[in-house]
């Protein structure tokens, strides 16, 4: 097993100094290439392997437009979203700014109460909320309501001065959402800018050398050449990997034997068959060396030709260079664009995101209000029952404390001067009086008499719409 290993690492070491060797040679030949066919565009500026030249930078060209338009396209599609995303966040804010709010809510009616709706500071404490002053907008009570259901004001009048639900919203947040966004959109643009006449300046230059190209025949052509190289390279890169691929195999083999571990003998048997197969292997890697080095003298052949023949065509090869030149820079800058492009494609869909976040927020928050109006409202309901009971158990104790007193005064009149004054004076004393009254239960067992829950009163229509809206 050793000495599959020793023969395996030796075969593999000379495929990677074949493949070096390759790679030397492919390297200086594409750079030969490149000096075949500048040198034949001076030499044979009219030619067809000047023409295919031309044709490239056209292909170049198209694909630029073509990516362009296909970056145009995606612009245009996160635009479509952003503006059904931004419409529909529009419409909920409208449906916020419709929907009003009694003054009840975020104006407190007693000093230190504190309004259901309040802005809260820094410090996590409720904030007053100021009023613009109107004569006729002073605060509402049950009085004030009652006046609006008898028609003495204007129920639609007086309720465009109370707050909606979007006061209490972060408009500055949203401001600053949509400016953000208008940002990121002007940057794209201005990027997508730079680059959209580039296809249309290659083709430009492209069409004003086809047409001062003179009438010429039989151009040198490299590209064979280059993929005859290409498929040499592809090939010693193949066997490369299954002399990596081999010599991984019997190391792994030789680790297991080491280990103790024994290889089954059809295991054994396809490792030594590979390994005898390791000189052919290195033989066609040798081969394609040679057919790659046979490519690179044929390229150097090519130049030398050339530069025998490039006496009087120095003419037009400022044009070709100027065209090639800007090919470049419009590639280089190109890709440096197209890197500016990424995070702010990436920023794009996090306003989405945003926009998303902000319209499920709000969906959430004008939800969380119709069910806080029906909550409230079947808390005064509730009060109200209790209200009803606990009138009706006063009137039950009332009745009870007044015949109470009756019998007492009863028992006076009979027997109280027929008994000495100082003998049980607490016979003269009146009943216990008994009543039902609201208690907070604080910590422990203490129970603080308070006041009847006070409920923000909400006008009947108001509930109504609120009611169908959940049904």
């Amino acid at each position: 097993m050793v000495s599959l290993v020793s023969q395996s690492k030796k075969a593999l070491q000379r495929g990677q100094q074949l493949c070096s060797v390759t790679s030397d040679l492919s390297q200086q030949s594409s750079q030969i290439a490149l000096d075949v066919l500048n040198l034949d565009s001076r030499v044979r500026w009219i030619t067809e392997g000047v023409i295919e030249q031309l044709k490239l930078a056209a292909n170049i060209a198209k694909g630029l437009e073509a990516h362009q338009n296909q970056l145009a396209l995606q612009r245009a599609e996160w635009e479509t979203s952003r503006t059904e995303q931004s419409n529909a966040l529009d419409m909920i804010l409208d449906g916020l700014s419709e929907e009003h709010i009694p003054p009840e809510f975020y104006q407190p009616a007693l000093e230190g109460a504190h309004a259901i709706f309040g802005f809260i500071n820094d410090k996590g404490e409720p904030e007053p909320v100021e009023e613009e002053p109107d004569e006729d907008d002073h605060h509402w009570s049950h009085r004030s309501l009652n006046g609006l259901q008898n028609g003495v004001l204007s129920k639609k009048k007086q309720r465009r001065k109370w707050k909606t639900l979007r006061d209490f919203i972060d408009e500055k947040g949203i401001e600053e959402t949509y400016e953000s966004i208008e940002e990121t959109c002007s940057s794209m643009d201005d990027i997508l800018a730079t680059s959209a006449e580039y296809s249309t300046a290659l083709l430009q230059q492209i069409t004003s050398v086809k047409g001062s190209l003179p009438s010429l025949s039989d151009p040198i052509v490299v590209a064979p050449i280059l993929g005859d190289q290409d498929g040499m390279v592809h090939e010693m890169a193949a066997h490369l990997e299954a002399l990596a691929t081999h010599y991984s195999q019997v190391e792994s083999a030789l680790t297991t034997d080491d280990d103790g571990e024994e290889l089954s003998e059809e295991d054994i048997e396809v490792l030594i068959s590979d390994t005898q197969k390791l000189p052919s292997v290195v033989e066609e890697m040798e081969g394609c060396v040679s057919t790659v080095r046979a490519l690179h003298e044929r390229l150097k052949h090519l130049k030398t030709t050339l530069l025998e023949l490039l006496a009087n065509q120095e003419a037009v090869l400022g044009t070709l260079e100027e065209l090639g030149d800007n090919m470049t820079a419009m590639l280089d800058e190109q890709a440096q664009l197209e890197g500016s492009l990424e995070p702010l494609k990436e920023e794009l869909e996090m306003h989405l995101e945003t926009l998303s976040t902000l319209r499920t927020t709000y969906q959430d928050y004008q939800s969380s209000y119709h069910h806080l109006i029906l909550e409230l409202e079947r808390r005064r309901t509730w009060s109200r029952e209790i209200a009803a009971e606990v009138e009706r158990m006063r009137e039950i104790l009332m009745n009870y404390l007044t015949e109470e007193i009756r019998q007492r005064d009863i028992f006076t009149s009979l027997h109280g001067n027929s008994l000495p004054h100082d003998l049980c004076l607490s016979i003269g004393n009146l009943p216990t009086q008994y009543d039902v009254i609201a208690t907070l239960q604080e910590a422990g067992s203490t129970r603080l008499q308070v006041e009847p829950e006070d409920i923000p009163p909400i006008p009947e229509d108001i509930v109504e719409e609120v009611g169908s809206m959940r049904t």
